[in-house]
This record gives C-alpha cells, sequence and structure tokens, in this order.
C-alpha cells in the first residue's frame, strides 16, 4: 500500500467493533485510511421492502397479510446483535418456498401459512407447544408452589384474552425471584417455567440459558460488561436463570455490580423479549434485591421454594430408585424413613441433593452385599444413622441415636409433654401437631409442633406472661419429676427472656412503670435484668405448680410417649384422660 500508492486500492471491510479493534491494532492501518464508509443495518420496512421486491421478482405474489406477518418476524430479529440483514431475508424466503412447495395451494401465490413461525426459525430444537404444567406432576410435593404456578399461568392467559378484547391492561413484568434452599429444584422448575413461559406467549423460544456468577464477571477490569452482554444474547427470545444470584452482589464485589447493572439494562432496554430469573437462598436473596433499588422495580414475579419433609425426601429417594429399577422392600423403607426424619430439619443439608448422598451410600453398600438379585436393595444395604452422619459435612456436630439413654429419652418425653399441659392448661386446648422424641440431626432430641394458630394481633400481659409460663414449662417439667432441669433449654429461655423483656423495656407491663426503656445503662440495666429475672422466676413456679396438680394425667402422656416415640393432639388428649 505504501510501495505502490497510486496503483491499486484496497477496501478493508467487516463489523464495526471487529474492525475497530483491527485499525487499532496497527498505526500503520489508520494512516492508510482514506474514507471509512459506515452500513447501517436494514430497518424492519426497509427488510419487509426487500422480502417483497425480491418475492416479486421471482414471480411470487402475496396473500393479503403477508407483509404485516414478515414485518412481525422482521421487527423480532433486527434486534438480535449476529442479525444477518439481507442474507436473513434470503434465509426467510427459502424457508417460505419450501413450506410453498409442501402446501397445495396457487403456485404463483405466497400465503401466511408458508411464511415460517419465529419458533420455527429459532429452531431451538423443542418448539412443540402445550403440556408444559403436566412437567409439574412428576415433580414430588411442593403444592404450594404448584398452585402459584398455575395461578401465573391463568393470569398470563387472562392478560392475552385481555389484549385480544382490546382491553388496554398495565404491561406486565415477567422476570421472577426464585427463593429456596439448595436442591429444592429451583432449576428443575425453572426449566418448566421457560417452557410454560413459551407455550404462553410471553417469548419465542423454548431454551433457558442457565448461569451463575463465573458466567458473568471477567478477570479484569473491562471483561464483565461484554461477557455479561453476550450471556444475554445468547439467552434473548427465551429465559436467563442466574443461580445464586446473591453472590453478585456480595461483598461489594466491583465486578459483580457490574454484571448486575449490564443485567439491569437489558432487562429494561429489551423488555419483552426474553425473561430473567434470579435464584438463590432467601437470606442470600433479599440481600441481592436490597443491595440495588433497580433490581426490585424489574420483578414481578417471586416463588418460594419450601424444604423438603422427610416423607417427601423418602419418595425422591424412591422414584430415584425406580428410574434405576432398582427395587426396596418394607423392612428397607423403614430404616429410610428414620434416616429422612433424623435429617430432614438438618440446616443446609441439601434437600434433593442429600438424597442423592442417601442413594450413593445405599449402592456402596450394596456393590458389597448383594449376591443373587443385583436389582433387589435389602436392609444390611441402608446406611445407619450414625454412618450418614460421617459422610455429610457437619456430621461432627451431630448427635447418634444409639448414643442416647433411656434416662435422657424420658428426661426430653418429660419436658416436651410438660411444654404442651401447661399450653392446655392456660389456653384450653394443646394446639399441636404433634410430639415426637425423635432425635434429629440439628440437635434436637424431641419438640412439640404446635399447628397453625396465628398470633393474637394484640396482647394482653395476661396473655404474654402465659405464653411465658409454656416457655418454662419444659424446665419446670423436669424440676417436678427429676429434681432439677437440664442444659436442654437454650431455646426456651431464650423465648421467654426476649417476652420478659419486651414486657419491661417497651409494653410498660412491669413494676418499673409505664416509661419504655431504649438505652438502659449502669443501675437502670441492673434492674431491668431483676424485673426480668422475677416475671421469668414467678413463671416458672407456676408452671410447677401446674405440673404437680396434673402429674398422674402426665405420666400416662410420657409413658405412651415413650413407647411411640410420637403423638398426635388426640393421642395426647386421650391419654390425659
Amino acid at each position: 500500500m505504501e510501495d505502490h500508492k497510486g496503483e491499486f486500492v484496497v477496501i478493508f471491510a467487516g463489523y464495526k467493533d471487529e474492525m475497530k479493534s483491527f485499525i487499532d491494532s496497527n498505526p500503520g492501518i489508520a494512516s492508510r485510511i482514506g474514507y471509512t464508509f459506515d452500513f447501517p443495518d436494514y430497518t424492519p420496512n426497509e427488510l419487509v421492502d426487500i422480502f417483497m421486491l425480491k418475492i416479486k421478482n421471482m414471480g411470487f405474489k402475496c396473500e393479503d397479510g403477508v407483509k404485516e406477518v414478515v414485518e412481525g418476524i422482521c421487527e423480532y430479529f433486527s434486534k438480535r446483535k449476529a442479525f444477518g440483514n439481507g442474507r436473513f431475508v434470503d434465509k426467510l424466503i427459502q424457508e417460505a418456498i419450501m413450506n410453498h412447495a409442501i402446501n397445495d395451494d396457487e403456485i404463483d401465490v405466497i400465503y401466511k401459512k408458508d411464511i415460517p413461525t419465529i419458533e420455527e426459525l429459532t429452531d431451538t430444537g423443542n418448539n412443540v407447544k402445550g403440556e408444559s404444567l403436566k412437567l409439574l406432576d412428576d415433580i414430588i410435593g411442593m403444592k404450594d408452589l404448584k398452585d402459584k404456578i398455575k395461578e401465573f399461568e391463568d393470569y398470563v392467559i387472562f392478560q392475552n384474552e385481555a389484549r385480544t378484547a382490546g382491553i388496554n391492561l398495565v404491561e406486565n413484568n415477567m422476570n421472577m425471584v426464585f427463593v429456596g434452599n439448595s436442591g429444592t429444584g429451583k432449576t428443575t422448575i425453572a426449566r418448566i417455567m421457560a417452557k410454560l413461559l413459551f407455550d404462553l406467549g410471553v417469548v419465542k423460544e423454548n431454551k433457558l440459558v442457565e448461569v451463575s456468577k463465573k458466567d458473568l464477571i471477567g478477570q479484569y477490569v473491562g471483561q464483565t460488561a461484554p461477557k455479561t452482554a453476550k450471556v444475554i444474547e445468547k439467552a434473548m427470545g427465551g429465559v436467563l436463570f442466574v443461580d445464586e444470584a446473591y453472590s453478585l452482589t456480595e461483598g461489594k464485589d466491583s465486578f459483580g455490580l457490574e454484571a448486575v447493572e449490564t443485567l439491569l439494562k437489558a432487562m429494561e432496554d429489551h423488555k419483552g423479549e426474553f425473561v430473567v430469573i434470579f435464584a438463590g437462598y432467601r437470606k442470600g436473596m433479599q440481600d441481592f434485591i436490597d443491595s440495588n433499588p433497580g433490581i426490585a422495580s424489574r420483578i414481578g414475579y417471586t416463588f418460594e421454594f419450601p424444604d423438603y419433609n422427610e416423607y417427601e425426601l423418602a419418595d425422591i429417594l424412591y422414584k430415584k430408585m425406580d428410574k434405576c429399577e432398582l427395587q426396596i422392600n418394607d423392612k428397607s423403607k423403614e430404616s429410610i424413613a428414620k434416616i429422612m426424619k433424623y435429617f430432614c430439619n438438618v440446616e443446609n443439608i441439601g434437600n434433593g441433593r442429600f438424597v442423592d448422598k442417601v442413594l450413593q451410600e445405599i449402592l456402596i453398600k450394596h456393590a458389597k452385599n448383594y449376591k443373587d438379585n443385583i436389582k433387589e436393595i435389602r436392609e444390611q444395604d441402608i446406611p445407619t444413622i450414625k454412618e450418614m452422619i460421617e459422610v455429610v459435612f457437619n456430621g461432627s456436630n451431630m448427635t447418634d441415636p444409639n448414643t442416647i439413654t433411656n434416662e435422657i429419652r424420658k428426661r426430653v418425653a418429660t419436658h416436651e409433654v410438660g411444654h404442651a399441659l401447661v399450653r392446655l392448661v392456660l389456653f384450653k386446648k394443646p394446639g399441636i401437631k404433634r410430639i415426637t422424641v425423635n432425635p434429629e440431626g440439628d440437635g434436637t432430641l424431641g419438640y412439640v409442633l404446635h399447628s397453625t394458630d396465628p398470633d393474637k394481633p394484640i396482647k394482653t400481659r395476661t396473655d404474654i406472661l402465659n405464653d411465658i409460663k409454656v416457655e418454662m414449662a419444659g424446665m419446670a417439667a423436669e424440676q417436678v419429676y427429676f429434681g432439677e432441669f437440664s442444659n436442654g433449654n437454650t431455646s426456651d429461655l431464650e423465648n421467654a427472656t426476649f417476652n420478659a423483656e419486651n414486657m419491661v423495656k417497651f409494653y410498660g407491663m412491669s413494676n418499673l412503670g409505664f416509661g419504655q426503656i431504649k438505652n438502659p445503662e449502669n443501675e437502670m440495666e441492673k434492674d431491668i435484668q431483676k424485673e426480668v429475672n422475677q416475671i421469668l422466676n414467678d413463671a416458672f413456679n407456676d408452671s410447677v405448680e401446674i405440673i404437680k396438680k396434673n402429674k398422674k394425667r402426665m405420666d400416662n402422656v410420657i409413658k405412651y410417649l415413650l413407647e411411640n416415640k410420637e403423638i398426635t393432639e388426640e393421642e395426647f388428649i386421650k391419654n390425659l384422660e
């Protein structure tokens, strides 16, 4: 170009950003360029004109309405970064003529039905609409969540029908938050949700792009926004699922915050073109939403994913075994039930992922034990609770149920029945679902599970004192039966102390008077502590008296509970009588 200047001309061509990088790569290039011509993308209207002109030049006519259909397709695809402009029109014409060749119509007329749909042009591999909610039937548990998803479907259908009827509704925000602990099925439901949104016409493509923090942020300054933009472009037309979204804002990570800003801008600029689902556990997701006011305003729906209970965990295991064509007898199922009951309330146990761990341990033992029938899972293949304690990540903090003596079990039973009895005497109803002395992996040796009974919107001094007496009743029962109480009273005392302190400091329900005490110091702190202790002591003594009066009735319940390990409210009342 330098040595033969004037003898020939060079034209460099390419995409805008890439050509800029090309020119910047060598200072000699820019100095040898005399002219730059920008070629803008065709507008949707121009693309339609190109389509109609090419169709005409090929000797075809178009049915009324074809132009509008083509315009909608061009409007959708022209926003894509990798859109092919004129080449896209050529592809559209090719697809239309192939469809026309199949349809038995006038040979020189292109009909609306010949024009491929957006779904056909995207070709994501699963564009058959319908029956998305049937996929929920295979999911164990989650009744409330399934009901809410069905309500969501009904509402979107209503919106579509309302628009068809000419009703102008406020544009709905379809972005979502999935809240739940690990292993509760958030990713699985996200895939079903992507299919549902496709079936309802909310998105044009049945696809879910699954990402986490590592897929969005770069290693160096300037890399995050382009990396996030590429993920967004990939998700266009479908659903973007951001798992563990809270990790983007933890510790005010500048790269993570930049990714969030890029996402939020795209969610606004491309509203209606794709849906974003942010997912994570409750506390983390609340912090994530609070980290940027733009997040909450762009979220239209929140779906809660509860932890699985012991029965659901067992059902998930049996379903996985069925898929493996493994058989399990009733005796083995009893051992499975004990494992799930013990671990189901352990924090961060992993829900469905814990089930995978149990299945893995079963198969490891089965590999050693099987003889004639490789498909039969027998009792010796089921790990003990102690063995499972050794393989879970926080097992060192758990109690092996086999180490719990009969004396300890009796103390625990007495403690829990004490709570239920005093509640019955003071409130005229026990209000329990069950009392159990089955130890669990979270350290609980027993508990009373109360039935749903909404608290009063306001409470009197007597109401609160009765609450405190119920909280102190477990300790009181131990005092009556064993002469002293044990250290298994931590949560009871914490709740009782909280209520007593509120009576003294905020509710004006103590001997210290009506005035609220917000920042007590020195002697006032001592006075408050003295008053709180007096309230707790009086409540404890009152509970002791209630238990002494009803000791014979309690004896029957304690005996029955120790024999059965778990009792219902009906069994509690029956044995009291």
